[in-house]
């Protein structure tokens, strides 16, 4: 089972991630997650690996939150892996988070292929992981997930603007990945000024 794929970014339509060891996987992602890559770049994803009647299929996060939430919205009787990522394409988790608290089905059912009706389902599936406290679990991490992903977008630029060429950035974003993860308050200059050295 693949849970996460690391590596370069050799296409983006379809996304296509090949590793170190030479392998590519195609990897299906929300327009919002797909935004936030660049061909030519490292890049690390998180991957759904799903498996149905002789056929496989990766879909893949930018960040845990984003897993989970998929996770559950295909727990969903009637709710696919397809419209799962139109969902998270278009929303964020904090802003689903948002519609379920007002209850609010008339925005959800604006997805594309959602529907009236399985956006009213939706808010009611999601609405009782709020009450048991499930939601919790779901959002945990999120913000950092989203930091991460700022401060690795900003990352590239400052070393785009430093001069570094393409090839010279990748080993880097892929280091700062790593002190992401070893010091999870590291700022973007402490970043920066560990993957220059």
């Amino acid at each position: 089972m693949i849970t996460r794929v690391t590596g370069q970014i050799v296409s983006k339509i379809p996304l296509e991630v090949q590793t170190a060891g030479g392998l590519t996987y195609e990897v299906i992602v929300s327009d919002r997650t797909l935004g936030a890559l660049t061909e030519g770049d490292q890049a690390e994803i998180l991957v759904y690996h799903y498996i149905r009647e002789g056929f496989e299929e990766l879909y893949g996060f930018g960040s845990h939150s984003d897993k989970r939430m998929f996770n559950e919205l295909i727990k969903i009787s009637g709710v696919g892996p397809k419209i799962a990522m139109a969902i998270l394409g278009v929303y964020t988790v904090s802003e689903l988070q948002e519609l379920l608290a007002d209850n609010d089905f008339v925005a959800l059912a604006k997805v594309p292929g959602l529907g009236k009706k399985g956006a009213q389902k939706i808010i009611v599936e999601l609405s009782s992981k709020i009450d048991e406290g499930g939601f919790d679990k779901i959002m945990d991490g999120t913000s950092a997930d989203e930091s991460s992903m700022k401060i690795i977008a900003e990352l590239k630029m400052a070393l785009k603007n430093l001069g570094y060429g393409s090839d010279e950035i990748e080993p880097k974003v892929k280091k700062a990945y790593d002190i992401i993860k070893e010091k999870p308050g590291a700022t973007i200059e402490q970043i920066l000024g560990e993957v220059i050295k």
